[in-house]
């Protein structure tokens, strides 16, 4: 995997999340620019793939690029898509959505 593969996948995480690079070094405590530096040929270090995987509740391989497969949607950006999409529908999709909300996490299983 080349620094610019890396670079691109966090670009397109933010781009999903609808989040900019800048915010998203901010809210990580990276150094400014760092993100945009990979793109240059400098190697992210292991605890700067760890931090962006965690943030987007993927894990470090899909990061790197050494899988295609996403895992989870805990994290706050995560969430974010999960209250959009909650919001996008109507009444009757809202209701359906929090009863399966309810459903999953119940103590009856």
């Amino acid at each position: 995997m080349q620094t610019i593969d890396i670079y691109n996948r966090v670009s397109g995480l933010c781009a999903e999340a609808e989040i900019s690079i800048d915010k998203l070094e901010r809210s990580l405590c990276l150094h400014e620019g760092s993100v945009e530096q990979w793109a240059n040929g400098r190697m992210p270090t292991a605890e700067e793939i760890v931090a962006i995987a965690q943030a987007f509740n993927t894990s470090c391989d899909y990061v790197v690029g050494l899988t295609d497969v996403r895992e989870g949607v805990g994290s706050i950006y995560g969430f974010k898509k999960l209250a959009d999409k909650y919001f996008s529908l109507n009444d009757r999709g809202k209701g359906f959505m929090v009863k399966l909300i309810e459903t999953g996490f119940s103590d009856k299983q």
